[in-house]
């Protein structure tokens, strides 16, 4: 692991966050010139079997991360077996005073870094801090980024929100939660740069080292979060992309099964578009639920984990199926080789399908405007 620190700005980003607990009347934000739900970027209908939601190469490392903060070591060796390009791969650094850890991804379009305090890591970030960045996340996309622009500085929601979709079993739990939740998120710092486009149309949009939230609170059972507005949201949210309602009802590792299957829906739009399915390995699934490398029951520890977060999305899409899961995979192999050779198709139905062949078409279009 790389020793590098920047205490100086470190010290300026943090000393900025303030996290508020439950002040009635506390103010978080301004307004920007954007009502709630106007000019926003969810295109579902209220039959839609999906939501749409922001998402990016930064956004995907986060959730990653958040998953396998007990072990981000790990997290970058694996990086390795997965992925075909060298210019993938994951960077440690370490601070000289060990009191933060960086892990960095840069391609030839993008660099993210991505930094957590030691204290955060040390036992492994609250899982559920997950299912919260997307819920604000997609609030982000439905009330404050549109067209680009960040219309507004904060994202607004009831507290009874996060009980009805499920994140949470009761207002008194979520409203823990979320405190909880948001002070993880809150101490994560961030910083890259991503460029879109070729020739005259070449954009490059950064981030300057800081945080994505400035503040939270929950005043009369409303819970607002303040937004960073000195850097560049887009380069948090590079692309949208679909997820299934019952999403955030999922079990961790099915949460976490479903964030891989979607955010590599995206990628591989085309290919779905083309032959309305596409593979994921088992080292990737692997790596997504945060899976030991060896363990004395890998039955108990490595397989069961996979196939029931497998099982768990195919029983929830069993009437419906508007996606499912195939397995392939030699179960009279030893598990290291069960690992290495198996892997999962997933299939669309008409629902997720057409919305994938009208992301692929508009990929197409982008493309040949850049020619």
């Amino acid at each position: 692991m790389k020793r590098k620190t920047s205490r100086t700005k470190k010290r300026q980003a943090e000393s900025e966050i303030v996290l508020f607990d439950e002040v009635p009347g506390a103010e978080c934000g301004t307004q920007c010139g954007m009502q709630d739900g106007s000019d926003g970027n969810d295109t579902t209908t209220p039959t839609s079997p999906y939501f749409d939601t922001p998402n990016s190469p930064t956004i995907d490392l986060l959730q990653k991360s958040i998953s396998n903060s007990k072990n981000l070591t790990l997290l970058a060796d694996r990086q390795k077996d997965i992925s075909h390009s060298s210019s993938r791969l994951l960077e440690l650094f370490q601070a000289a005073d060990n009191s933060s850890i960086k892990i960095k991804q840069t391609t030839e379009d993008y660099t993210t870094e991505i930094t957590f305090r030691f204290s955060d890591i040390e036992k492994g970030l609250p899982q559920p801090a997950k299912k919260l960045f997307r819920f604000i996340a997609t609030k982000i996309n439905q009330q404050a980024f549109s067209n680009r622009t960040l219309r507004r500085d904060y994202v607004e929601f009831p507290l009874q929100e996060l009980v009805d979709e499920e994140l949470y079993g009761s207002i008194d739990s979520a409203r823990k939660g979320f405190k909880i939740g948001m002070k993880s998120l809150m101490t994560i710092l961030v910083e890259g740069s991503r460029t879109e486009g070729r020739g005259n149309r070449k954009t490059n949009y950064k981030w300057v080292l800081g945080h994505m939230f400035r503040k939270a609170a929950i005043d009369n059972n409303t819970c607002r979060v303040q937004l960073e507005t000195e850097n560049n949201w887009n380069f948090i949210i590079s692309q949208y992309e679909i997820m299934p309602n019952y999403s955030y009802k999922l079990s961790n590792r099915g949460y976490d099964l479903t964030e891989a299957i979607f955010y590599l829906a995206r990628i591989n739009c085309r290919e779905i578009a083309r032959t309305g399915q596409f593979n994921i390995s088992f080292k990737v699934i692997q790596q997504r639920l945060a899976l030991p490398e060896s363990t004395p029951n890998p039955g108990r520890d490595i397989k069961k984990p996979i196939k029931d977060a497998i099982g768990e999305l195919n029983a929830r899409e069993k009437t419906s199926r508007d996606f499912w899961i195939e397995t392939f995979c030699d179960e009279a192999l030893a598990p290291h080789d069960w690992i290495k050779t198996g892997f999962i198709t997933v299939h669309f139905g008409s629902n997720y399908l057409d919305k994938y062949r009208d992301i692929s078409a508009r990929k197409c279009l982008q493309i040949d405007a850049e020619l």
